[in-house]
């Protein structure tokens, strides 16, 4: 246990001492002056002395002299601290007893012969139970007037616990010392200057800097300061500077160079160290080195930056599968934020087309610690649908235990996208190269057809014994074989002008009876050539008010796709009939107008229906199918009506005909724009007894089969025809000779015919030059029109409507 001590002495007077704030020497001496002063006039001193005795804590005594001493008085402590019942049975004990040690009250007796007194001496004492402990022993001799000493005065105390607590503190010193020196770092104690001199420092400095620490002790050496970095040294001031004028503990992380010219990152917390008053003593704080963890930090941070901005999609799931973790790609992709997705299972994003045996093989492999790669179909937030390819693999400890789930993913919309484009294209190269195969056969029969008429009642021309009346059968079946072949090639390059957007429209007003009627008197007119569909009914039905509806659109293109549903419906339609009209209609109130043709034919059969939009195709695509063509017309018709914003359709069965519905816009009409005249085709007015006796025409042409054609058909109009068999023949012919017009095939040897008419019409601006060529694309018409000429007529060409140019230019 641990006294504490209390002193107190008796002043003259009368006056009593705190003795609590006397040490424990004061306190002795103070006895000593009290028992000097024995006289009545301390009575009442004694008197409050003796009280004030009893109730110390620290035990105080008074023995005689003698080896073995005898107790004279002891206060209540005494008795205390060696374990008797009471003052009585402690007083009958020798002092000598007390001791463990004899040799220990030897040395006692001794010293306080010898120097009249003992201060603080520590001996062992043994208590009545026989147990021992440490104990304070200070003491005076008392002595008469003639110096002899009459006994002893003195104090005593427990200082085991004291000792004890003594012996654990330095303990606990020897270990924080030990500890601080051992610890991956150093401990400091520095003034608050520029150099942070240091007052005290452990020996980790070694380890960190590659100096000792009595090297930097009041900078010695080297200052503290001295090792940071120069760009880290005016930070590292301010950070504690505006620390301690907040009276807060700093935290900051600098570099510093070590002794053999390296550099190391240091983690530094301190704070000041302030006296009662306020005032600054010094700094007192802990670094330690965190090279590698800043190195790992850099390294964590590249790989954060790399997994953050990386274009593949990165999932972190726990063991339940809740998502802990996604980068931006997975919210760029799926339109969930981090926020929306966390603690949730990325079953959140199943399209419900991907096959559950798909995802029982992932989690098979996962929960067996192994990888999954494959496809999976996803739906974003939006609710669109995305492919992604995945790699899932288990995360596991360094035990090998299973801790998340790492997913890794790319969204592969485009590439799935382009893999079936790729397929489809594939298909579709295949279904066009059979297309392109039945289409060269079919061209071939389609070609051969007409031809064989041709070349067959041309031989049969010459044949004797042929009447007139044969002959003019027989020419009048060449040309309509002629117009035929001319319709099929007309088909061609129809769908190639589609095909190249270079299909031009020109729209004008029109009313719609005027057209519609006029087609019904040309196709019948048809009919009545055609014995095998003698029973066969054309009928044409139009609403009552059909005589006010106009229409803005292409005449030529609209006729078009009559006459080529119309011709579909008499090929395909042996008896019955074929009916066409049309209805102004409404829908959502906009009016639009619907046309018809429906025929009593041989029908479509409903997995065909949307095959015979496509180009070469036929419903019946066999050798053996009795009806011929090309397979173009619905599939041109089709693409004209889009290009005039409209559509068609188709309803049919196999063996009960077929009905065609096509739509154009209605739009307000404007009377005094509509079109009344009957529309016709270059060549349609028939030129008769044209004489052009006074004029001259060079025709520029290389073949001489066409050359003669050209100039026969001119016989009739008495007009003089020169010859050039090439650009410059034709250039010096005109230079030397006077020309009404000019006559130029385009493809022609040496100078080609655009730059035989520039040269022409820069020498001879008001010749007119008429380009004829047997491309009949429309760029090659503009392109003759760019060089110069004046206008175009297409191969074969028509003599009617040359003629009909002939007399626009000759006769102006």
């Amino acid at each position: 246990m641990i006294v504490s001590f209390s002193s107190f002495t008796i002043k003259p007077q009368g006056y009593f001492m705190d003795y609590t704030k006397l040490s424990k020497k004061e306190l002795i001496k103070e006895l000593v002056k009290l028992k000097e002063a024995e006289n009545p006039s301390f009575s009442r001193e004694k008197e409050k002395y003796s009280s004030l005795i009893n109730n110390l804590n620290i035990g105080v005594y008074r023995n005689t002299v003698g080896p073995r001493g005898v107790f004279i008085d002891a206060n209540p402590a005494v008795v205390k601290i060696f374990g008797y019942k009471n003052r009585s049975e402690f007083l009958k004990v020798n002092v000598s007893d007390l001791y463990q040690d004899p040799s220990e009250r030897i040395s006692f007796n001794r010293e306080i012969s010898e120097n009249g007194f003992v201060k603080s001496k520590e001996v062992r004492l043994v208590k009545k139970s026989g147990q021992t402990f440490i104990g304070s022993v200070s003491a005076v001799a008392v002595k008469d007037r003639d110096g002899k000493i009459m006994y002893y005065d003195g104090i005593v105390e427990d200082i085991s616990s004291r000792l004890n607590s003594e012996d654990k503190l330095k303990e606990s010193q020897r270990r924080l010392s030990t500890l601080i020196d051992n610890l991956p770092g150093m401990a400091y104690r520095c003034k608050n200057d520029k150099n942070w001199s240091m007052d005290y420092i452990s020996n980790g400095v070694f380890e960190i800097t590659g100096y000792k620490s009595n090297e930097l002790i009041n900078n010695k050496h080297i200052s503290y300061n001295d090792l940071i970095v120069a760009e880290d040294q005016n930070y590292v001031w301010d950070a504690i500077q505006n620390a301690l004028k907040k009276n807060e503990s700093f935290r900051l992380k600098y570099r510093v160079k070590t002794k053999n010219n390296g550099i190391k990152w240091l983690w530094e917390q301190g704070t000041g160290v302030f006296d009662a008053e306020g005032k600054l003593l010094a700094l007192e704080g802990f670094i330690t080195d965190i090279s590698e963890q800043v190195k790992a930090e850099e390294e964590i941070r590249k790989l954060s930056r790399s997994v953050e901005q990386s274009p593949t999609i990165v999932i972190i799931a726990d063991l339940d599968a809740k998502i802990e973790y996604v980068n931006p790609r997975f919210t760029e992709v799926t339109g969930y934020s981090l926020s929306e997705i966390l603690g949730k299972n990325p079953r959140v994003l199943k399209s419900g087309n991907t096959p559950k045996q798909v995802y029982k093989e992932l989690w098979d492999s996962l929960n067996q610690g192994r990888e999954w790669f494959g496809e999976l179909q996803n739906r974003k937030k939006n609710g669109q649908l995305y492919w992604e390819s995945a790699n899932i693999f288990p995360l596991k400890d360094d035990a090998g235990k299973i801790t998340h789930f790492i997913a890794m993913k790319e969204d592969i919309t485009a590439r799935k996208k382009m893999e079936e484009d790729l397929i489809s294209a594939k298909e579709k190269a295949e279904e066009s190269d059979k297309l392109k195969s039945s289409f060269l056969a079919n061209m071939s029969h389609e070609i051969r057809t007409p031809m064989n008429a041709i070349i067959g009642f041309s031989q049969l021309l010459n044949e004797p014994g042929v009447s007139d009346e044969e002959k003019d059968h027989y020419i009048s079946l060449i040309q309509n074989s002629g117009d035929d072949l001319m319709s099929l090639i007309d088909d061609i390059i129809d769908i190639s002008k589609i095909e190249a957007g270079q299909m031009k429209i020109y729209k004008s007003r029109y009313f719609v009876h005027n057209i519609l009627k006029e087609i019904f008197v040309n196709f019948s007119e048809v009919l009545k050539t055609m014995p095998s569909k003698a029973n066969l009914n054309l009928i044409y039905k139009e609403p009552n008010d059909a005589k006010k509806i106009s229409i803005l659109t292409d005449i030529d293109r609209f006729k078009q796709v009559f006459r080529n549903l119309i011709s579909n419906a008499i090929k395909f339609t042996d008896h019955g009939k074929v009916e066409f009209g049309f209805s102004l209609l409404k829908k959502d109130q906009n009016p639009y107008l619907e046309f018809y043709v429906k025929d009593t034919g041989i029908g479509i059969a409903e997995d065909k229906q949307k095959l015979i939009f496509k180009s070469f195709t036929q419903a019946n695509e066999s050798h053996s199918r009795i009806y011929g063509g090309t397979g173009l017309g619905l599939s041109i018709t089709k693409r004209i009506l889009e290009i005039l914003g409209g559509e068609i359709r188709v309803n049919s069965k196999s063996g009960r005909g077929s009905s065609f519905y096509f739509t154009l816009p209605f739009t307000a009409q404007d009377k005094s724009g509509i079109n009344t005249t009957k529309i016709q085709r270059k060549g349609d007015k028939k030129i008769k007894n044209r004489q052009w006796n006074d004029k001259r025409i060079l025709v520029v042409e290389d073949d001489d089969n066409s050359f003669l054609f050209l100039s026969r058909a001119l016989d009739i109009t008495n007009i003089s025809v020169k010859r050039a068999n090439d650009g410059l023949q034709a250039i010096s012919m005109v230079s030397l000779q006077d020309f009404d017009a000019v006559l130029l095939d385009i493809q022609i040897p040496g100078l080609n015919g655009y730059d035989t008419a520039r040269k022409i019409k820069d020498l001879f601006p008001d010749l007119m030059v008429i380009a004829q060529t047997a491309f009949a694309m429309e760029s090659e018409k503009r392109k003759c029109f760019e060089a110069g000429c004046d206008d175009y007529i297409s191969k074969p060409v028509k003599i009617q409507e040359l003629l009909s140019i002939l007399t626009k230019y000759l006769d102006s």
